[in-house]
Formats: C-alpha cells, sequence, structure tokens
C-alpha cells in the first residue's frame, strides 16, 4: 500500500510518477507533500485544489457528471468537459492555439460545454449550453466573469467556422454570471465548488448544496479519487 500511495502523491503533485521530474517533486514545498500525504493516509481532502496537479483535476471533472453525488442520472446532457488547462493556454496564447483541442470531435452537436476557469488562487466555471445559446459563469466567490465570456466567446466564433457552423455567431450569444448559486465562505473550497456546479449543470438542474455539506462532500469526492487512482496503478503495473 505504501509503494501505491507513494504513486499517488507523485502524481498528484507534479502530474507524473517517478523517475519523471523528479527533481521537481523533491524540490516541492515540504508543506505541500505533507499535506497531500495525510489526505491519502486518512483519505480525506484537505488540500486546497491550487495545490494539485491539473490530472487531479482533470479527474475530478471527469468523475463529477455521474459519481460526486453516488447517483445515477437517465437525463445526462451530451457534455464535454475541457481540460482544466485549456482556459489557460486561450488565456496566455490565444485563440489560434487552442484550436486543435476538439479536431476529432464537434463541440456543437453536444448540449453542454464545461470549461474550468483557473484564475491566480482560484477556480470557477463556465458552461456553454449549445442549443440554447447562452454561456453561464458560475463563481463560487461571485467573480464578474466578464473576461472569461468575452475569450470563450472568440474561441467558439473560430472554432464555429472551422467546423463550418457558420450559422451559428457564438459572439452574439447570450453570457451572463449567475449570482444566485451557493458561495463558499472560505478561501479553499472552491475546487469542490466547481465540481458540483459541473455535476449539476450536466443534468440541467439549479446548484442546490449548501457550505455546511462541502466538507462531507470533499471526503467522498477524495476517497472515491484517490482510490480509482491506486487501483488504476495496480492495474498498469500488472501490466508491466
Amino acid at each position: 500500500m505504501e509503494r501505491f500511495q507513494q504513486t499517488v502523491i507523485n502524481e498528484m503533485v507534479i502530474g507524473h510518477a517517478p523517475p519523471i521530474k523528479r527533481r521537481k517533486y523533491q524540490m516541492a514545498d515540504t508543506r505541500m507533500k505533507a499535506l497531500v500525504k495525510k489526505a491519502v493516509e486518512e483519505w480525506q481532502e484537505i488540500v486546497p485544489m491550487d495545490y494539485l496537479s491539473g490530472i487531479a483535476s482533470n479527474f475530478r471533472m471527469a468523475q463529477g457528471l455521474t459519481s460526486f453525488g453516488e447517483r445515477n442520472y437517465s437525463n445526462i446532457a451530451k457534455v464535454v468537459v475541457f481540460d482544466t488547462k485549456f482556459y489557460l493556454k486561450l488565456s496566455l496564447s490565444g485563440v489560434r492555439a487552442v484550436l486543435g483541442w476538439t479536431r476529432h470531435e464537434d463541440i456543437f452537436e453536444q448540449d453542454i460545454l464545461l470549461i474550468p476557469i483557473h484564475l491566480p488562487g482560484h477556480w470557477a466555471l463556465v458552461a456553454v449550453k449549445i442549443k440554447k445559446h447562452r454561456l453561464i459563469y458560475y463563481d463560487s466567490l461571485l467573480g464578474d466573469g466578464h473576461i472569461c465570456l468575452s475569450l470563450i466567446k472568440k474561441y467558439l466564433e473560430q472554432e464555429s467556422m472551422q467546423k463550418g457552423h457558420h450559422e451559428k455567431d457564438p459572439v452574439n450569444w447570450l453570457g451572463f454570471n449567475d449570482k444566485t448559486i451557493p458561495q463558499q465562505s472560505n478561501c479553499y473550497d472552491c475546487g469542490i465548488f466547481v465540481c458540483l456546479f459541473a455535476e449539476s449543470v450536466s443534468r440541467d438542474a439549479r446548484p442546490d448544496f449548501k457550505q455546511q455539506q462541502v466538507k462531507e462532500i470533499r471526503r467522498r469526492i477524495s476517497k472515491k479519487s484517490l482510490m480509482e487512482s491506486c487501483l488504476n496503478q495496480r492495474k498498469l503495473m500488472n501490466l508491466l
């Protein structure tokens, strides 16, 4: 178990199992490694999402649509969950840099696009409802989000041209900030809020949870994701 635990810690902190980027892991902040180790040992997530690698974040987003609430829904829409690095690449390098991210998939044939927004020290979410021609910004700290919405509209415009949907005109789609959503009361639960927002949007429901419930939800998510990660590592090792 200790071997699997260390592999999970390495993957969560630096995004790779050793020896890849071992030096980066060794130089990582001692407190950060200690927090992650404690999270693994106790099957709890006490680590703010900002401390974790994109791999851990992506895993949660992908799992969130079907398993965060320990429930199954028959009305889950056709949803595309974007990588957590997508918006960062878009904001730093522009639209052209991300046009190839969905080259094998026509996102305009989907119902909903979920785009995690990684801001300095914070996570938010943009949901694009294709059929309703609208973009909704979900931020548990009630940030403005107009820059994010504008950038994503520009991306959608270029993507629609590239995929032959000239009639879509995403630049003129409605974009707004939903200020009626649950709000976090601390500085580290934003990642969990984003996952819960994603789960709600994927079944076309309004986010309906309270800050007081987040601790237990976080523990359940952490246990599921870490156990799945350990299981995947074990399967991989059996193939080697």
